[in-house]
């Protein structure tokens, strides 16, 4: 059970649909800036979530979309990524990070998600409700439940997934408690994040160089 006895008594039965106001596609672009594909992004993709989840983006690529691509499809704060099709046998698609506005403004550059993925914005007053409910339920397999595969590759049965799947809602007086206790703890997460995501770039950076001390010393 995702609530105690005493808090699921207080919540209503629903769907994940209830709390979502509007989703977005994701974009894949081009390699290289090539004829209108002009707007560089970073783009996260499926396999970048777990490491997302703990602050670093460092291994998202990067892509040239159409500029009006962008401006309709750039992630904004707080906006939830979720993988639509990957996974493999053993894991489940369905996998969601969470974009608050530390790793926009660590980042800087213009966030997308592949076209593999989707963007959700939620609710702000459920934003951690609905993103820890979502982790519960995906950990303990439920998503297996909204697979298909056409082609070899599993896709996420996203819309029956929202809108079937019943959850406990909880009041927005216990949702605002909630994000209140989480928000401070997903800071620190991606505050240190960003310090082992800045000590492996320098590390990248002098490696080749004291490997070369090395060698020229003996």
């Amino acid at each position: 059970m995702f609530f105690s006895t005493s808090i699921a008594e207080k919540c209503d039965t629903g769907t994940f649909s209830q709390l979502i106001k509007e989703t977005v596609g994701g974009d894949w672009g081009q390699e290289q800036p090539k004829g209108n594909y002009t707007s560089k992004v970073t783009c996260i993709r499926g396999t970048d979530i777990p490491a997302l989840n703990l602050g670093s983006i460092s291994a998202a690529p990067t892509r040239y979309i159409l500029p009006k691509n962008l401006s309709s499809k750039r992630i904004s704060a707080d906006n939830i990524v979720v993988e639509i099709s990957g996974g493999s046998p053993v894991q489940a698609t369905g996998r969601v990070a969470l974009i608050p506005d530390a790793v926009l403004a660590h980042h800087k550059e213009e966030l997308i998600c592949s076209n593999f993925c989707r963007v959700m914005n939620v609710r702000s007053e459920y934003l951690y409700f609905f993103f820890q409910y979502w982790t519960y339920l995906y950990r303990n397999g439920v998503m297996f439940n909204y697979e298909n595969s056409s082609t070899g590759l599993k896709n996420f049965n996203f819309a029956a997934f929202v809108s079937e799947e019943k959850i406990q809602i909880p009041p927005i007086d216990i949702a605002k408690r909630f994000n209140a206790m989480l928000e401070p703890i997903y800071k620190e997460i991606f505050s240190v994040g960003f310090e082992i995501e800045k000590l492996g770039a320098a590390r990248e950076l002098l490696l080749p160089h004291l490997m070369l001390h090395d060698f020229s010393s003996r």
